[in-house]
């Protein structure tokens, strides 16, 4: 649910769905990318950084490799742009 809402542009509903997620499967990388992209766009940039930090605890690599190499799974150009340009930005304040 929580993706949804965030391509949808619904980001606080989505926040409050990937949290619930985070409780059920806290070390779930994908809910974190999508949770931090969301802060992102609420300009919730300090909460964003701290994602980043717990995501980059989890894997070695922020963005999914396929998303990387431009294989990403999501068809959507405008959807995939918002989505990697955010996760993006809050790499870049960690590094």
């Amino acid at each position: 649910m929580g993706a949804a809402h965030f391509f949808n542009r619904r980001y606080p509903e989505a926040v409050e769905a990937l949290l619930a997620s985070l409780g059920a499967l806290p070390g779930w990388p994908t809910t974190y990318r999508f949770l931090i992209a969301s802060y992102v766009q609420l300009e919730q940039l300090e909460e964003a950084r701290e994602g980043m930090i717990r995501l980059r605890a989890i894997t070695p690599t922020p963005l999914h490799a396929a998303e990387c190499a431009g294989n990403s799974p999501f068809r959507n150009r405008e959807q995939r742009a918002l989505y990697l340009e955010a996760l993006s930005l809050a790499a870049g304040m960690i590094d």
